[in-house]
């Protein structure tokens, strides 16, 4: 915001930025994960970048770059320019709905998967085991 606004009595439409909008640019799925990785922290923040250096499924520059910006911004603990963003990826949050879906889709098949396998390896211990007894009576 400018000094021209700041000193009005009433905002205008024109003083307010949104989030799609220079300093927050939450245009994509990426800028939601970057601003969640950097809240995490340091450590966290690190290994992500290091994590997508060698990975090639994605273009992973710009969500390294994001990741590293939103970091600076949290480490400079600028209030309102935290609130800003936190504000913003909670609203666009909206964007990881997909993905989580398509994530619990993927865990329950997962898990039932395992299941099933392990009853069969468990059915097939058991006739195993009645052809081997019944092979000494």
């Amino acid at each position: 915001m400018n000094a021209a606004c700041a000193d009005q009595a009433l905002v205008e439409s024109a003083c307010l930025k949104t989030c799609q909008d220079s300093p927050f640019f939450y245009t994509s799925t990426q800028s939601v994960v970057a601003w969640f990785v950097a809240e995490l922290g340091g450590s966290a923040t690190e290994s992500m970048i290091d994590l997508l250096e060698w990975q090639t499924v994605m273009d992973s520059s710009r969500l390294s770059e994001s990741i590293s910006v939103n970091n600076k911004v949290l480490e400079d603990n600028d209030l309102g320019l935290v609130s800003g963003h936190r504000i913003c990826a909670g609203i666009n949050s909206y964007r990881l709905v997909l993905y989580l879906l398509l994530s619990l889709v993927t865990i329950t098949l997962g898990l039932f998967v395992i299941r099933t396998g392990t009853q069969q390896v468990y059915v097939s211990l058991a006739v195993s085991m009645e052809c081997f007894i019944a092979s000494f009576a």
